[in-house]
């Protein structure tokens, strides 16, 4: 980013231009991915429900992990007696792909859906974020994860070192960890948890929108443990903030000092939003691991989110230069995929086959203006800057950050660049990081992904075993008394190169 930088002292007509340089279409990126349907793995196609053995003395307890994305779902199951997890493929498809759901759902005659017909619904958990979602964003996302689930018992089943066994189910559903201080949401993404349990215990393959209506109904008007009585709902739920299962996978492994420092950053890129924060890993007695976090900030500024901002600024350049036709009705198509399960264009100037847009004035840039003025906003300035001398001093910000960057955006070169800019401004003296991977753990038992694909799965793993244990937020930690010499101005900075 910091090449980009541009001349402030010329003054340009334009600040961009468009040129017609051929026929105008969509990118072949986008035509490639443009199939909505897709297939789920099959399993057992005549057995309906794979009963358990009548009610006894569990003979395994297995805990799903279920992290519910803004563009895909994934799921790893854990048998902490066995030491093992359970990636759950949900595709017919090769590679990390097997092992990602997308975060949609279709109607048709009234039946809910993972397979391709009828109505199609999307944007599922960014809905259910928002304040202002209604009674049906709840029952689709409910029908969704029961459906989910569904699948993943059917899967666990039909392995040989379960199908005779008496299973005692548990769930963990993960949640931004911004979003886990928030008491409403907390329960409400319980509730949610509990409706697709019990939509998922029914007798139909295929819920119908009344019976899920009739389920959600009763779940949010009455108390937890009425409903789970009613439901017959055995499974012990809980919600775990994302961020603290998707280390989880680091904080057990040989790379992870209990005696050391441990304060780590994290930045989840996902579809729809970044989920940024800085914190205290500690392990407590019982196998339980503590968190207590400094800052910890979550906005839409993800992927999905960068594209839209994309499409909005097309819109206007094409109607400012007068490009009118299918080329603008094709904008309406591209605002659909809001769901790709692979990353997106890397630039503005890939969108379209025949269109070349030129920056006289690089600040005129979309992508410029979402990566400096939201995303380094977000992860630099009020993820780090705003905890200097606050909750951590600026002696132990000298010390470079061991920082996580993962999530599926993280695929893009336009985010890895967000690790660059920690490191490229060499008169700060504060605030630099050292990238670490997560490496895939050996309990994870999944087939076919590579090593650098692992962080797909690292909140579903962690929420498979992880036991929560102490949990601080940023308001909880008391700030620092102010050096003598402290003075605050310059600490929130928002772009390094301007």
């Amino acid at each position: 980013m910091a090449s980009d930088v541009a001349e402030k002292a010329v003054v340009y007509e334009r600040p961009y231009e468009l040129r017609i340089t051929g026929p105008v279409s969509p990118s072949a990126i986008f035509e490639a991915k443009k199939s909505s349907g897709f297939t789920i793995f099959k399993l057992n196609p005549h057995d309906k429900q794979l009963p358990q053995p009548e009610p006894a003395t569990p003979d395994v307890e297995l805990c799903i992990g279920l992290d519910f994305g803004t563009s895909c779902t994934k799921v790893v199951v854990g048998d902490k007696a066995m030491g093992k997890a359970y990636a759950i493929p949900f595709l017919d498809k090769e590679g990390i792909g097997a092992y990602l759901l997308p975060a949609r759902i279709w109607e048709f005659n009234e039946i809910y859906s993972l397979q391709h017909g009828g109505v199609p619904y999307r944007d599922l958990k960014l809905r259910l974020l928002n304040e202002k979602y209604d009674e049906a964003d709840f029952e689709r996302a409910a029908a969704y994860l029961a459906l989910a689930i569904r699948h993943v018992r059917r899967w666990i089943l039909s392995q040989p070192q379960y199908k005779s066994k008496n299973i005692a189910w548990g769930l963990n559903l993960g949640l931004p960890a911004q979003s886990y201080a928030d008491n409403d949401l907390v329960s409400r993404f319980r509730a949610l948890a509990m409706a697709a349990e019990a939509i998922a215990s029914g007798a139909s393959n295929s819920p119908s929108k009344e019976a899920v209506r009739e389920i959600c109904l009763r779940i949010r008007k009455t108390f937890s443990d009425d409903a789970s009585r009613h439901y017959a709902i055995e499974t012990e739920i809980d919600v775990v903030p994302e961020i603290s299962a998707q280390i989880y996978g680091f904080v057990q492994s040989e790379h992870f000092d209990p005696k050391g420092i441990n304060v780590f950053m994290m930045v989840d890129i996902g579809a729809g939003t970044i989920d940024s924060s800085v914190f205290h890993v500690k392990k407590e007695k019982g196998g339980k691991f503590g968190f207590s976090y400094y800052s910890n900030v979550i906005d839409k500024n993800g992927v999905v989110n960068l594209h839209r901002y994309r499409i909005e600024w097309l819109r206007k350049a094409f109607a400012e230069h007068g490009i009118e036709g299918n080329a603008t009705k094709s904008l309406d198509e591209l605002s659909e995929f809001t769901d790709l399960l692979e990353t997106y264009p890397e630039s503005i100037r890939d969108y379209y086959e025949g269109i070349q847009i030129i920056f006289n004035d690089i600040k005129s840039n979309p992508d410029w203006k979402f990566f400096w003025e939201k995303c380094w906003e977000q992860v630099f300035s009020n993820t780090v800057a705003v905890i200097r001398n606050h909750k951590l001093s600026h002696e132990q910000l000298c010390q470079p950050l061991p920082l996580f960057l993962c999530g599926g955006g993280a695929r893009m070169e336009y985010y890895r660049g967000l690790v660059n800019c920690f490191n490229s401004n060499h008169s700060r003296v504060w605030g630099h990081a050292d990238q670490r991977p997560l490496t895939k753990p050996r309990a994870l038992q999944v087939e076919g992904i590579r090593q650098d694909e692992y962080d797909r799965l690292a909140v579903a793993y962690g929420l498979s075993f992880l036991q929560l244990g102490s949990y601080a937020r940023p308001l909880e930690i008391p700030d620092l008394p102010p050096p003598k010499d402290y003075e605050p101005k310059g600490e929130y900075i928002a772009k390094e190169f301007t």
